[in-house]
């Protein structure tokens, strides 16, 4: 498979009043055509700062690349012409947001917002882009597209509109597609629903898809490898059958438990503390003081990415025994 996307040794940071904060400290990803790969963490870990930064919609100021690369098919995205750049990520890059209604502008239809696409990137005239629209609503699920291609994004439930982002995400036939928290709002079912369908269009196209997602039950259902993050770091990264069946960073196991919870067997158990201040990152592990595990070598020594199994890798002192354990 070819590769699309590779990060490497990422560091992005933000300026604020209260000093700079550390968003990514480091990161290290690949992402290959064909492929499903799931950033997984909790809020503030830098799943869709990573996410953004790819799509080229992080602010700088405030935000500002301090140190690494960001390859696509070879080359740095980040030392390329704002002009190229701008051509890859509107047609060869696309993200699906959380927020459907943040994200559509409710004053125009849904099939205006999908033609404009096709006139801006593919100087088409907004009726061949209606018709297209068209097709791409009813590709997705919608039904009578040709019907609601006119209607406006309020006349849409939570899970229909989901489906018009998509629509938009993949009307340029993208080679890479960030799907960041798809499902948030939805009703299980919706959201059962919507991971088949994203699966299903990466299956049929062969595009790389990032998943952005805080549920590891979500990314169980569609990803090929995971990516677990926190405090702006990759802790551990595998393939999900390895992820899920031997996770051997303490932070991966608490959320594989959460993941395989039964609400019939008790309350749902959770990770006491919190996640560190980056603007004032720790010396050691940032999980240290979240860590059943932790020894006086976690908080003096910041523990890197190793091979633990295979193509599994942990950021962990003790990944190794908790991998045997």
């Amino acid at each position: 498979m070819q590769q699309l996307v590779s990060m490497e040794d990422l560091h992005i940071s933000f300026d604020t009043v209260r000093g700079r904060l550390h968003a990514l400290r480091g990161v290290n990803l690949t992402l290959a055509e064909g492929e499903t790969l799931a950033l997984i963490g909790e809020s503030g870990s830098g799943k869709s700062v990573t996410a953004e930064v790819l799509l080229g919609i992080v602010d700088m100021p405030p935000g500002r690349v301090d140190r690494g690369r960001i390859s696509y098919k070879g080359d740095d995205l980040l030392t390329m012409k704002p002009s190229v750049r701008r051509q890859i990520q509107g047609n060869e890059i696309a993200m699906v947001f959380q927020d459907a209604i943040a994200a559509l502008n409710p004053v125009y239809t849904v099939g205006w917002q999908i033609a404009e696409q096709f006139k801006v990137h593919r100087g088409w005239s907004m009726a061949r882009g209606r018709e297209k629209a068209v097709e791409l609503l009813g590709r997705v699920g919608i039904p009578n597209p040709q019907e609601r291609v006119d209607q406006y994004p309020h006349q849409f439930s939570g899970g229909m509109r989901q489906r018009v982002l998509i629509a938009m995400a993949i009307a340029l036939e993208p080679r890479v597609l960030i799907a960041d928290e798809p499902t948030t709002a939805l009703d299980v079912t919706v959201q059962a629903q919507i991971m088949q369908l994203l699966a299903r269009l990466q299956s049929e196209t062969r595009m790389g898809m990032m998943l952005i997602t805080h549920d590891m039950a979500v990314a169980a259902e569609v990803a090929d490898r995971v990516a677990v993050m926190y405090a702006g770091r990759i802790v551990e990264t595998g393939s999900v059958v390895d992820i899920i069946e031997k996770p051997s960073h303490p932070y991966t196991q608490a959320l594989v438990r959460l993941a395989l919870h039964d609400a019939r067997k008790g309350s749902r158990p959770r990770i006491s503390g919190s996640a560190p201040d980056l603007v004032t990152p720790p010396l050691g592990c940032a999980f240290a003081p979240r860590c059943a595990h932790a020894q006086a070598v976690c908080t003096k020594q910041d523990p890197q990415l190793h091979v633990v199994s295979g193509a599994q890798s942990a950021a962990c002192h003790f990944a190794r025994e908790l991998h045997l354990g």
